[in-house]
């Protein structure tokens, strides 16, 4: 062994003991700090923390900061509010509808907040509901042109494509720019089987927003319902390569390509979606049919 240096483990076991023999104080000194620095925070410090959290789609921590906010501040509005945000987008629908139900009883008039819930109500299927607070929103704020499209996005699942189709054109009135309208105002041509003016508002849609897998979807969904299936498969691609994870975009692909006879691929995109399906899925079955009829295995 060479002079003046240790054997590694005997390096090692000194090091642990040193560090075992530490004062506890040594420690405590950082833990300190860090409550001191939570201590110091006011119910606004806080709440920008968690509105940077739920920005960056931090969830749980956007949620521990609006609480903190909230017991600093039992009034604070928008507090309410953003954790209803938050808790809506972990698909937490009953605590978002809980805060939902806080803000609007300390401010019964704030359309934001009945657009908040609306949007929950509508994911739980309660269209009733969802569609009153809507109402309520435009009420409160004739220009809030998401509360249209929220309004709009309910009388689609409903089956009423020209009621929504009146509530997109309002949103889109009310801001030109919103590619979100023209996106959900192509799907009710595309269910109402006016694939031209559905095409229409996916390509303006794009032209606003290119970064968005969902309406190179649902372009892709209006070209395949036209037969054109080389186009289809383009905007599908697109969509994966924005978002691989999509896993609707892999079902209908395969479908593009089962048409054009393209087997294999057909089923290896199949098999894609069943990896990145949501347990549960109503197509996930059907899928597996589809596998099983071009000869593939599950």
């Amino acid at each position: 062994m060479l002079a003046g240096k240790l054997p590694y483990q005997l390096l090692t076991s000194l090091l642990l003991v040193a560090i075992l023999l530490l004062p506890s104080s040594v420690f405590a000194v950082k833990e300190s700090i860090a409550v001191q620095n939570e201590h110091v925070l006011t119910s606004e410090q806080w709440f920008y923390k968690a509105k940077d959290y739920l920005s960056k789609n931090e969830y749980d921590n956007a949620i521990f900061a609006y609480s903190k906010a909230i017991s600093l501040n039992p009034q604070y509005v928008e507090a309410y509010n953003n954790r209803g945000i938050a808790y809506h987008n972990k698909g937490q629908y009953d605590l978002a509808i809980a805060d939902y139900n806080s803000a609007i009883q300390l401010n019964p008039q704030s359309a934001e907040v009945y657009n908040g819930r609306g949007n929950t109500y509508q994911l739980r299927g309660q269209h009733d509901l969802a569609i009153a607070d809507y109402n309520r929103a435009i009420q409160l704020n004739p220009q809030f042109a998401e509360a249209y499209n929220g309004r709009g996005n309910t009388y689609q699942l409903r089956g009423q494509h020209d009621l929504a189709i009146a509530d997109y054109n309002q949103a889109i009135q009310l801001n030109p720019q919103y590619a979100y309208a023209y996106n959900n105002r192509g799907s009710a041509y595309l269910n109402k089987g006016e694939y031209d003016l559905a095409l229409a508002d996916c390509n303006r849609a794009i032209q606003i927003n290119p970064q968005s897998a969902e309406v190179y979807f649902k372009r892709g969904n209006t070209y395949q319902l036209r037969g054109e299936y080389d186009l289809a498969i383009a905007d599908y691609n697109q969509a994966i390569q924005l978002n691989p994870q999509y896993s609707y975009a892999y079902y209908a692909r395969g479908f593009a390509l089962a048409k054009l006879g393209s087997n294999q691929e057909a089923i290896s995109n199949f098999k894609l979606f069943l990896q990145y399906a949501t347990p549960g899925d109503s197509f996930i079955e059907t899928t597996k049919q589809l596998i099983r009829k071009l000869g593939g295995t599950i």
